[in-house]
Formats: structure tokens, sequence, C-alpha cells
């Protein structure tokens, strides 16, 4: 005999759930002072009623599981099936396999991640290197270099002064002789 509260603890339902599917099985509890009491046949024709209002919550439903071995054949682009094999699996060993990989993959990613970290201390520690050799280079050669001087000159043209204008210096201060347009006549 199961009271309500064992029915509930049983299901994992609330006592408000429990009320409506007392109903929907038309079961009549067995009264015993003020408490409620339920047969194993009633608890099961309630059970029943309570998994077909909520079947996401039967933790004892099984799944069928299939796995199907294919042979492809190549004459005609096609496959067939080879072989078939039907199990049925309980939902928590489902769960639970869902579980084990999903705890193989955080071990997997943790593992990836302090290989990754090794990899950027490892990077760290060259870079830090080649910047320590850089300063030193650094240091010797603004040591070793000469001063420059303020004004550059040029390499292809080492005559070349930028502050002296060679296209138009000699135009205008000399018009001494300057041509008509007619190229015959020279004017003084």
């Amino acid at each position: 005999m199961r009271s309500i509260s064992d029915i509930h603890r049983e299901l994992e339902c609330s006592r408000n759930t429990i009320y409506p599917l007392i109903k929907a099985a038309g079961v009549e509890p067995i009264m015993e002072g003020t408490a409620k009491l339920f047969t194993d046949d009633q608890f099961h024709k309630i059970e029943e009623a309570y998994y077909r209002k909520y079947p996401h919550r039967n933790r004892e439903k099984l799944v069928g599981e299939q796995s199907t071995l294919f042979s492809p054949s190549f004459d005609d682009q096609d496959r067939e099936v080879s072989h078939t094999k039907m199990k049925v699996v309980p939902v928590e060993e489902m769960h639970e396999r869902e579980h084990q990989v999903l705890l193989l993959l955080r071990e997997r990613d943790a593992e990836t991640i302090s290989d990754l970290r090794k990899q950027v201390e490892g990077q760290k520690e060259i870079i830090d290197k080649l910047l320590s050799l850089l300063q030193g280079q650094n240091s010797t050669a603004s040591q070793q270099a000469p001063t420059i001087s303020a004004q550059r000159t040029s390499r292809l043209f080492p005559e070349h002064d930028p502050r002296v204008d060679t296209l138009t210096g000699d135009f205008f201060d000399n018009q001494e002789q300057a041509v008509s347009p007619d190229n015959r006549t020279t004017r003084e």
C-alpha cells in the first residue's frame, strides 16, 4: 500500500500533479483513517497515466539504438546494407555514455589548452631574447654611429643644392637676348 506522499516521491512530481492523475486513471483510494492509500495495481495505473501525460520524464524508458553497416558498390554509385543490428538501451545508459563523452572532450580540451599555453610561453621567451638582442645591437650601434651632418647631398646629383633654383635662375636674370616669336629678329 502506498500513500500519496509515497507516490509523489517515487514519481518525483508534486502532489498537485498526482490528484488529476488519480482521476484520469479512475482509481479509488482506500481510506485508512485520514490517509488515502493505493494498492500496487492502482499505483501502476497512476504511473501509466503519468508517463502517458509526461513521456519525457520516464527514466526507465528504453531507447532503440540501431547500427547499420553499409557496403558501397562502385559500379553504379549505390550502396547496400550488409548488416543491421538493433539494440535496446535504457535512457540512463545513453545519458551515461553522453556524460562520458563530454568528460573525454573536456579532458582533451584541457590538454589542448595546456599545450597552447606552453607554446605561448616558449614564444614569449623567444620574443624576450630577440628584444634583448635588438636592444643590445641598438645601444652598440648608437655608440658607434658617427654624427650625421645636417645637410644631405643627393647621390644622383652630388652638386645639387636644394636652396638654389637651377631651372629658372638665369632665365629672369639675363634678358639681354630675347628671341622674337618668329625667330627672325632678336631684340636687345
